[in-house]
């Protein structure tokens, strides 16, 4: 019968019961029911008709029909006989029948009130068990149908007293009865309310057998019992809720029927089980497994124990996420038992299926005894054969070496508080859209608190009852998508250095992800909750309101890492604004062997002779000696010239061709093998077989083979192909014969005692970091030894260090040591090096999105010997899923570190350079835990603050000359929009900034009309700005004015004008003198020093001041105007000559000041004893970010002008720290307390003595040498700071000294003009010998007829070394080349006391 012919005709028996008028008399009304009942058990287990039917009687008002027939059939449930009671039964039924296809009757039936009426029939009978025929068996299936239909109406149950209706038919002698009525229970009481699920020991046995019987029959597992129906999955799902309670729990494992349910929830493990089934079983072994007492466990169960194991692991690898989830958590539970014949060697938990490292069969003699109930008793009944169970989950090949890419760590005790909020974060938009398994991250949560615990750090701390909603002050929000397993180390060191600045996310409820307000197309991501790193190790549970913007991502919740069990984290990093560490696209590209083993031959790295087999020509990889490469089912002849084998006469394919024909040409596989076995460099060597891709690491798939053996090699070549996807490849390569152990000479005795032996091999694992500035950084080698015929993995060995890995095969030498430790250090950065250029070469969706970059790599590396030589062979590359072992290392020294008085510094530094083998000089040490990451970390937050900065609208005022064109470049390459106040309107920088405001400025009694001139013009123009500074002195007090207007951070107006005039600097630190705890008092920084306003004023001023004095003007700056007055005469002589040629130095020099009020005052001083430094300071919101300290040489006397420098200081360090802490104390003290700022201090033999702050950023060469020593970049923490941001600075030793000096248009603009020295010059620069910086336009003064006359210097050069004395040598000798070294100009003298 049709669909449409079964619907009219329930069409028309509905309508016969809707018109009907009695129903007691009448045959008609009970033979509709019926027929209705006949035709949906017709179409039981027929889906397409089952979903018609459902959605044809959903529309027939049924709700309002059955309040009719109930309210004319009430009165005869209690006769129990005559036409009406037939007809009630059979109207029950009929509804049965219909909630059982159709939900959406059920919940119409709870919403008219339907199910109460038939809860006051239920409380009328009562349990006794005379009534069980009939329909009261139907009503409880009916029932339970409605509730599992329609669970949002429990209100319903609750309402109609229906708990108390069900309690009392726990008790019934009907097993029907009692357990429908405990499985309701089961539903409709909230988990609170555990304690009202404990039942009897009869009910969960009847349970059980029940369940028991269900799966095994044949009819759907639906229970037929005296004329109704119970599923397993109704049972299970009761069964599952009534475990809730503690007591039913304890009851189960007393119970012989306790042994019975783990068989029968492994059997529902099986394909023929649908997935809410097999999710329900697994819940079931969930709080089954942890009941068993290892005492008590038989073979038998052991046996099921290892089968149970199986089948969950091949539901890991389900699509279905839920379902992955709880087999991974059930997985670790059985871990847990440490049953004899489970022999297991790794622990899986959430998100990660374990495997198996080694299989047993099952045994299918061996028998599992089941229960049956007999007369209230339980016996044994038939047996449960295991040769059953075992189908369930067929014989599966695991690498021993495979490790749990997810894994947490194995917590054998909880010591913490476990009440903690791990919950659905309050703001997060996916409380409907994703399930947070909440034994997940209970399992997440333990292993973090457990490697905090024993490692010494603090307990985590939940603080989530006050979201928080500031963010760090450097606004750097690193999210990790990662179990701890991974990242613990990464975690605690990436917390040391930003506190609050990396986030632990531990489910995808915690992120979201929405449109970018910066980048149209594609998104950005937000942390709605995380467990949050701080300095000192604290952690603590953190909500966000507002969620923080994500500034780098590392995920690790990829298909690859996790072998496909949690992908969610693949989805949420794909197009995203924010920078990433090894997006899926890069990953891909380290996981090609094939690629790598090309990029490896390019930069010199030795790697073992390859045969490789490609089904797709993904990237192009060209022949050569080292590596031959086949692209399966290709004809490479002349007319198929854009493929790589277009010079061979041959196509390589696979045996099993499955589509196309053959060409003549064609050559099998194990043709091509036995071609390269066939080579002289290969003959007598074993073979490696190992695939490359992304599902490929850990040692999975690789397999080794005698010399020779074809049959073997091809085997396992035909075998990884047929698991191959299109982008993945096999290789075939030479065994790498390891080093043999030397004989211990000259070396400790106890060397003997642990010495290699021949049967063993290690492999070295390189990691290696880009660090914050793009440098390749080796941050650790560490080993693993196990045999030579076996693959080497975390899972077989113990880390230890390179050095005692030599040692232990004999290489005594230190030297020799110290130069393989060398040459694998460079061919790791090298192959960083050349893999970073590769990624600049590709686009953003190549790459993995906009900010998709590699920032870690692993290289695995195998020692052998060729001709006496230690030579490092590369055999993998890994990608940020290579920590564990480096982690590990770390943890294992921090350990030794913190507890015992061994040195653990030895031979474990992180060097940023070569030179920093060979020097003798003590390396800065820091903390060994986080070592092998801290480059990457650097890199993290250094990338995610360039990324806040991108976008920032910053307005600076004035373009400051030809010296400060380097700033307008880099704060495009920032992507820096610069508002540019320039008041000359052709300024060459007029094309560079993002907008262009012309402004006379320059009279600075106009300075505050100015400024609200420049913010109207702002607010006209639609321009909010995110910061406000300047890079030229001249406009510091301007550019303080619009910063306080516009609220940005920075110099306060005030401030900005004690620093600009020299003797309201002078006055204010003279008047500090309060006496500090921590700092020295501050006045003793001030030298003697008297404003002159006027001539009046020099008597007063030679009072005060001391002879010898300085003189000089208020507001000028590069020491111009500066005298030396040795007595009265002197000041009032160079006060007049000053005077007289005010108009002429401001023409030339712009900058003297006399564009304020006072403009043309002066400032006497004391002359100050000692040597000359600059000390370049970062302030923010009083707080020293960093200092840099300058040694400057002698003045060109009279002039004052600086003439050579040496960066870094080559002071004492208590020296260094006198200058640091005076200029810290001297710009806080005038509050320059938010800056990049320049002090001239002389340091005197009482200690600094402060010569004049500048406000402002250095200029010259200075941010220059400091961003090539240390890294840092001046002018973006000025713009930072600007913009509220708390810039970060790497606190790095530099590893070589800079010397220069100054060239002046007098002395030196013959270099310029002279061909035969200008091509000196242009010789040094390409040669790298010096560094030139061009401070003045050349065409300009090249046409300035003035141009020899002038003083001021308009060059730098400057040489590199690795000491001071090297430095001058090669100083001398430049200015030797080019004529600097003059008369006038004697470099010599002024290098005089740089030593």
């Amino acid at each position: 019968m049709s669909i449409e012919e079964l619907k009219a005709k329930i069409t028309k028996n509905i309508q016969y019961l809707q018109q009907c008028t009695d129903y007691t008399t009448s045959d008609g009304a009970e033979q509709a029911a019926d027929d209705i009942s006949d035709i949906l058990l017709s179409i039981w287990n027929v889906p397409d008709k089952e979903k018609g039917l459902a959605k044809h009687v959903a529309k027939l008002n049924l709700g309002t029909l059955f309040l009719k027939l109930w309210e004319a059939l009430s009165g005869f449930i209690t006769k129990k006989q005559g036409q009406g009671y037939e007809c009630i039964y059979s109207i029950v039924v009929m509804y049965l029948n219909i909630t059982n296809i159709s939900p959406e009757v059920s919940k119409e039936l709870g919403e008219v009130s339907c199910i109460g009426l038939m809860l006051q029939a239920l409380e009328t009978y009562g349990q006794d068990s005379e009534l069980c025929p009939g329909p009261i068996r139907t009503i409880h299936v009916m029932l339970l149908n409605a509730i599992h239909n329609c669970i949002e109406n429990i209100s319903v149950y609750r309402e109609a007293n229906a708990i108390s209706i069900f309690k009392r038919y726990l008790i019934s002698e009907d097993i029907v009865i009692k357990v429908n009525s405990l499985l309701i229970l089961a539903y409709i009481i909230e988990e609170e309310e555990s304690s009202l699920l404990q039942t009897t020991d009869d009910g969960i046995v009847d349970l059980f057998l029940l369940l028991q019987d269900a799966i095994f029959n044949e009819d759907n597992r639906e229970l037929e019992i005296t004329g109704t129906q119970l599923s397993a999955l109704d049972l299970l799902r009761g069964l599952n809720k009534l475990a809730v309670n503690d007591a039913n729990k304890i009851q189960i494992s007393k119970l012989p029927a306790a042994a019975t349910a783990i068989p029968v929830f492994t059997q529902m493990l099986g394909n023929d089980f649908s997935e809410d089934e097999q999710c329900e079983a697994v819940q079931a072994l969930q709080w089954t497994l942890p009941l068993i007492e290892e005492t008590k466990i038989s073979k038998e169960l052991g046996l099921i124990l290892q089968t149970s194991f199986k089948a969950l692991e091949k539901l890991a690898m389900s699509d279905n996420h839920h379902l992955q989830q709880i087999c991974a958590q059930a997985l670790w539970q059985i871990k847990q038992i440490k049953y004899p014949l489970s022999s297991t060697k790794t622990y899986g938990h959430t998100g990660k299926a374990m495997k198996l490292s080694q299989k047993r069969k099952c045994q299918t003699e061996k028998l599992v005894r089941c229960w049956t109930r007999e007369g209230g008793r339980l016996v044994e009944d038939s047996l449960l054969g295991v040769k059953e169970l075992a189908v369930l989950a067929p014989e599966t090949k695991t690498s021993d070496d495979e490790q749990s890419a997810a894994s947490v760590t194995h917590v054998p005790y909880i010591a913490w508080e476990t009440h903690v909020n791990l919950g659905v974060p309050f703001t997060s938009t996916k409380k409907q859209q994703v399930q947070n398994p909440e034994q997940e991250v209970e399992m997440f949560y333990n292993s973090l608190q457990y490697t905090l615990y024993e490692t010494g750090f603090p307990e985590t701390v939940d603080r989530t009852s006050t979201p928080r909603g500031n963010i760090n002050k450097e606004q750097v929000v690193v999210a990790v998508l990662s179990t701890p397993y991974e990242c613990i180390g990464m975690l605690l060191e990436c917390g040391q250095q930003v506190s609050d600045s990396i986030h632990l996310i531990f489910s995808q409820s915690c992120v979201s992800k929405e449109p970018s307000k910066d980048h149209p197309g594609i998104y950005s991501m937000y942390v709605h909750k995380a467990i949050t790193f701080h300095r000192g190790g604290f952690t603590y549970i953190d909500e966000f309101s507002p969620p923080r913007r994500v500034t780098y991502l590392v995920n690790f919740f990829t298909s690859a890492i996790t072998h496909g069990l949690l992908d969610w984290g693949s989805e949420m990093e794909r197009n995203l604004d924010c920078p990433l560490s090894s997006s899926l696209p890069l990953c891909d590209m380290i996981h090609d062997k094939l690629w790598n083993r090309y990029l490896m031959s390019k930069v010199g790295i030795a790697v073992p002779e390859t045969l490789a087999f490609k089904i797709e020509d993904k990237r192009k990889v060209p022949n050569s000696d080292a590596i031959r490469v086949c692209v399966l089912g290709k004809c490479v002849k002349a007319e198929n010239t854009d493929l790589v084998n277009a010079d061979n006469s041959c196509v390589y394919i696979w045996k099993k061709i499955e589509y196309g024909s053959v060409c003549k040409h064609a050559i099998s596989v194990e043709q091509e093998i036995a071609t390269f076995l066939g080579k002289p460099s290969i003959n007598g060597k074993k073979i490696v077989v190992k695939p490359s891709g992304s599902e490929f690491h850990a040692s999975i798939g690789v397999t080794i083979h005698q010399a020779g053996d074809l049959e073997s090699i091809s085997n396992a070549v035909e075998d990884l192909l047929e698991k191959m996807d299109g982008g993945d490849t096999v290789l075939v390569e030479t065994f790498v014969e390891p080093i043999s152990p030397l004989h211990i000479v000259n070396g400790s005795q106890a060397v003997e005692l642990w010495k290699a032996t021949e049967k063993l091999s290690f492999r070295a694992r390189s990691t290696v970091c880009r660090d914050f500035d793009g440098k390749p950084i080796t941050t650790s080698i560490n080993c693993g030894l196990s045999s030579k015929d076996s693959s080497i993995s975390r899972n077989n060995t113990v880390p230890q260090g390179l050095d005692s890995t030599l040692l232990a095969y004999g290489l005594t030498d230190p030297a020799m040591r110290r130069a393989v430790d060398r040459d694998i250090r460079k061919k790791g950065e090298d192959l960083m090096r050349i893999f970073s250029e590769e990624e600049h070469k590709l686009d953003e969706e190549q790459r993995g999105g906009l900010g998709g970059y590699t920032d870690i790599i692993g290289v695995d590396f195998l020692l052998t010997n060729e001709d006496g030589n230690i030579i490092p062979v590369a055999i993998e590359l890994n990608s940020h899923d290579c920590r564990v072992n480096c982690q590990v290392f770390d943890f294992m020294y921090h350990l030794t570190q913190q507890c015992t008085t061994i040195d653990t510094q030895l031979s474990y530094q992180v060097r940023r350079s070569d030179k920093e083998y060979d020097s003798d000089t003590p390396q800065k040490q820091d903390s060994i835990l986080g070592r092998s990451v801290r480059p990457w970390v650097r890199s993290m937050v250094q990338r995610s603050q360039d990324q806040v900065l991108d976008g920032k609208h910053i307005l600076i005022i004035g373009a400051g000359g030809y010296s400060k064109g380097f700033i307008w470049t880099d704060a495009a390459a920032m992507g820096v929009k610069v508002i540019l106040v320039e008041s000359d309107p052709n300024d060459c920088v007029k094309d560079q900034v993002y907008k262009f405001i012309n402004l006379d400025n320059e009279d600075h009694t106009q300075d505050h009309a100015n400024a609200q001139e420049i913010v109207k013009i702002l607010r006209n123009e639609g321009i909010t700005v995110d910061g406000c500074l300047t890079f030229w002195e001249y406009f510091g007090p301007l550019a303080a004015l619009c910063a306080e207007l516009l609220k940005t951070k920075g110099a306060s107006y005030a401030a900005a004008c004690i620093g600009k005039k020299k003797s309201y600097t002078q006055a204010a630190i003279r008047t500090r003198n309060a006496d500090i705890p921590h700092w020295p008092i501050a006045n003793l920084y001030s030298a003697a020093s008297c404003h002159i306003a006027s001539e009046a004023d020099i008597d007063q001023a030679c009072k005060t001041v001391s002879f010898p004095a300085i003189l000089k003007l208020e507001y000028a700056c590069e020491a111009v105007g500066v005298n030396m007055c040795k007595n009265e005469d002197d000041v009032r002589n160079a006060y007049t000559a000053l005077k007289n040629s005010l108009a002429t130095m401001e023409a030339e020099y712009r900058n003297i000041g006399l564009g304020y009020h006072d403009g043309s005052t002066m400032l006497l001083m004391e002359y100050l004893d000692g040597s000359e430094h600059d000390i370049d300071v970062i302030i923010f919101e009083r707080k020293l970010v960093a200092a840099f300290v300058t040694d400057n040489g002698l003045t060109n006397y009279p002039a004052y002008n600086d003439t050579v420098a040496l960066m870094p200081s080559n002071l004492p360090s208590d020296k260094q720290a006198q200058l640091v802490t005076a200029a810290y104390q001297c710009c806080n003290e005038i509050d320059l307390s938010n800056g990049v700022y320049n002090v001239e201090m002389k340091m005197t033999p009482t200690g600094p003595k402060l010569i004049e702050i500048n406000a402002r950023m250095a200029g010259a060469y200075i941010p220059i040498w400091i961003k090539r020593l240390y890294g840092v970049d001046l002018v973006k923490c000025a713009m930072m700071i600007s913009c509220g941001i708390k810039p970060y600075v790497p606190k790095l030793p530099p590893t070589e000294f800079l010397l220069g000096v100054f060239l002046i248009p007098s002395e030196h603009f013959c270099i310029m003009t002279n061909s035969n020295l200008r091509k000196v010059l242009d010789d040094l620069q390409a040669s790298g010998d010096v560094n030139f910086i061009m401070m003045e336009d050349e065409a300009k003064l090249r046409n300035d007829a003035k141009t020899e006359q002038y003083g001021k210097p308009f060059a730098h050069i400057g040489v590199k070394g690795c000491n001071v004395d090297e430095c001058r040598q090669k100083l001398s000798e430049v200015c030797g080349k080019l004529n600097i070294e003059t008369k006038n100009y004697r470099v010599s003298e002024f290098m005089k006391y740089i030593k």
